[in-house]
């Protein structure tokens, strides 16, 4: 107890309540009281043993040995520490209080710092349906009194950074995931659901339930503007759940969160809040929290050719598609996955389609590219031919067969975490301290199957530099797309509720090097006596974000006073998508001038040399450099690229369309390490 005290505070304890009535185990209250915030501080660097681990010898007294030291997080960076734990003790009090003990040891949650103490603001739960969730807030609180406590059921256990957590029988599983802040602020509030089958308007009132939960969370912030709204409810309602949270905090809030679980999809989900258990509600959780959050939304699924208009349906049942019986036509473009017959047999069919998910088309991303999809997953088939799924569908919406292997589906949540921090995230790698996950029950169980579950935790981990996360298992993935392109129309970040997918909200905190990033570096000597570079490339930028819809990086508008000139060049080259040099007499002698170059040269971003007026009249008239040589000797990596003529005014007015071709064909090719473009004839220009 000293050691955990020394920890969170003189506060926590390890004695947690008496177990409650089995009476009490489900408990329908009508709203959750106001939540609780808290202001703890905490420093970090120790490791979290391995899952699982012997019961403790008593629960109202457990003795912990000393945590070995690793090494520790950045401490330079925000006050938010995060720390994770997990158990697959059987008995609910032990093993909740196990999961709580853990986070204690979890890197970040500030032992090992003789100075720290604090406890936590907030504790996020995940368990599996068969644990009694009035157990398991009791004890929460009981050991972290003041803490806003949410959370909800998963499917067959949790994920953190030291591995899966799941019972050999996958039955059993307590997951528990803590924040603690001294400039945070948390709440937390409930309202349940009318959505019983007798109820016309359950979509009316799921966000009406939302919209009242959110509310309440958000007035208990003091006029703070929350980093993230965390959302978990009951299955089937979530697009409504979601538009009633925006309702009240706006389009451009971040929301994200996954919806209760049970192991077998029999509806023994449950969620709480604080001191109350629901089974059907909403539950809105806010955080306010020095660290920033950086969202990732998306599946490891490719769209394949067949598609097809969504012509009769309800909800979440498909009727048809092009007309004709929408199961009939899923298992011919799934290549009879389903059954032999053309017309398959009425029955549930999860696992053969977990491979073969519908999706709808959401837009193609801004930054690589890459085309985005809201995956619905085919649950079962009715006699008429329908399709029922988890996701709602609407008349005229054109619905794709997506389609993945079990090693894309392993692999993929990993990889494509680790290229978005690399590309779009506002803060590095090491920067980050912590990631809120749901990863897909359907997903999560389809992998179990080939045993390749502890991979994708490692995979995880190894995304986030090793930062304590938890990731639950949901019957549904909420999360913040990123802005993106519809034909020529521009979107913005929205928010979506999909299947099959993932959800990861990573804390980390930016500076103002780490938010540079932008997609065209302007690389350019503008201190040259009498030469108009510097208007004709804030001409250039403007035109690029106007036109191109490209954010920028030039030194005007990116440096501040104080900053590190080298390190902001390095961060602003590094994550560009190209690299615009613009070429006169005086480049090849400016020193910073030339770091940029070489760091551009050195991450492989793609180099367009823009060639300024009277830069190539200048080259010419000293004579005995070769006609076609444009490039200077000192860079003679330029030779074999194409450059843009901006010689003159007309020059420019004829050229600048092709540079806003190549600054958009490699801006979707953000995400490869290298790009090189060479033309047919060296010295071509574009």
């Amino acid at each position: 107890m000293q050691f955990l005290q020394e920890v969170f505070g003189p506060t926590f304890s390890t004695t947690p309540p008496a177990r409650s009535d089995s009476a009490a185990r489900i408990r329908s209250q009508r709203r959750c009281p106001n939540s609780a915030a808290h202001s703890p501080t905490a420093t970090s660097s120790t490791s979290s043993p391995l899952l699982p681990s012997p019961p403790p010898s008593s629960a109202s007294s457990a003795s912990l040995p000393p945590p070995a030291t690793t090494a520790a997080r950045p401490t330079a960076g925000p006050t938010t520490r995060i720390s994770t734990g997990a158990s697959v003790l059987t008995d609910t009090k032990l093993a909740t209080t196990d999961a709580v003990e853990r986070c204690a040891r979890s890197p970040g949650s500030g032992s090992g710092s003789a100075s720290s103490s604090g406890s936590p603001g907030l504790v996020l739960v995940a368990a599996t349906s068969g644990h009694d969730p009035a157990v398991v807030s009791a004890v929460v609180r009981g050991m972290c009194p003041g803490a806003v406590v949410a959370g909800c059921s998963t499917c067959q256990g949790v994920m953190t950074e030291t591995g899966v957590a799941s019972s050999p029988d996958s039955s059993q599983a307590v997951g528990v995931w803590m924040c603690t802040d001294e400039r945070g602020k948390f709440s937390s509030c409930a309202e349940e659901m009318d959505t019983s089958p007798e109820n016309r308007f359950s979509e009316a009132a799921a966000k009406r339930a939302a919209t009242r939960a959110a509310t309440e969370a958000l007035a208990q912030l003091d006029e703070r503007k929350p980093t993230l709204i965390w959302v978990q409810t009951a299955p089937g309602y979530e697009e409504s759940v979601l538009a009633g949270v925006e309702s009240v905090v706006g389009s451009d809030a971040l929301i994200a969160g996954g919806s209760a679980a049970d192991n077998t999809v029999s509806g023994e989900w449950w969620q709480l809040c604080n001191d109350r258990v629901y089974k059907n509600a909403v539950v809105v959780t806010m955080m306010v929290t020095d660290a920033d959050a950086f969202p990732v939304f998306g599946s490891c699924y490719q769209a394949t050719s067949h598609s097809g208009i969504v012509t009769r349906c309800s909800g979440r049942v498909l009727n048809e598609i092009d007309d004709k019986p929408a199961a009939e036509v899923y298992n011919r473009w799934t290549g009879y996955l389903i059954s032999d017959s053309p017309r398959p047999p009425i029955g549930v069919y999860l696992g053969p389609s977990t491979v073969f998910p519908l999706g709808k088309f959401f837009g193609t991303e801004k930054s690589n590219g890459e085309d985005m999809y809201e995956l619905m997953h085919p649950h079962r088939i009715e006699e008429d031919g329908s399709l029922s799924v988890f996701a709602n569908v609407t008349k005229g919406m054109r619905v794709h067969l997506m389609a993945a292997t079990t090693r894309q589906i392993t692999n993929g949540i990993g990889s494509k975490i680790s290229a978005a921090v690399r590309d779009l995230a506002p803060f590095n790698e090491s920067a980050i301290v912590g990631s809120l996950m749901v990863f897909c029950a359907g997903c999560m169980m389809h992998v179990k199957a080939s045993h390749g579950l502890a991979s994708v935790a490692q995979k995880i981990k190894q995304s986030t530099n090793g930062a304590p996360f938890m990731a639950m298992h949901p019957f549904g993935e909420q999360g913040r797309f990123p802005a993106c392109v519809v034909g020529n129309t521009e979107h913005k970040a929205a928010i979506g509720h999909g299947n099959l997918m993932f959800s990861a909200v990573i804390f980390g905190k930016a500076t103002f090097g780490q938010t540079a990033r932008a997609d065209v570096f302007f690389s350019y000597c503008w201190g040259a006596k009498g030469s108009p570079t510097q208007s004709l490339v804030k001409t250039t930028a403007d035109s690029l974000r106007r036109e191109a819809k490209v954010t920028v990086w030039w030194d005007v508008e990116r440096m501040g006073a104080g900053q590190n000139l080298d390190a902001e060049m390095r961060m602003g080259v590094q994550s560009a998508s190209v690299f615009l040099l613009f070429l006169d007499e005086a480049y090849g002698g400016s020193h910073n001038c030339q770091a940029e170059y070489r760091y551009a040269l050195e991450f492989g971003t793609p180099i367009v040399p823009v060639l300024l007026p009277g830069y190539l009249a200048s080259r010419r008239a000293k004579g005995g450099i070769p006609q076609n040589q444009w490039w200077p000797e000192s860079m003679p990596e330029l030779q074999g690229l194409l450059y843009c003529d901006f010689g003159d005014e007309e020059a420019q007015q004829r050229n600048f369309a092709g540079l806003m071709h190549q600054v958009d064909n490699f801006r979707r090719l953000r995400h490869q390490k290298k790009v090189s473009l060479l033309p047919e004839t060296p010295g071509d220009s574009l």
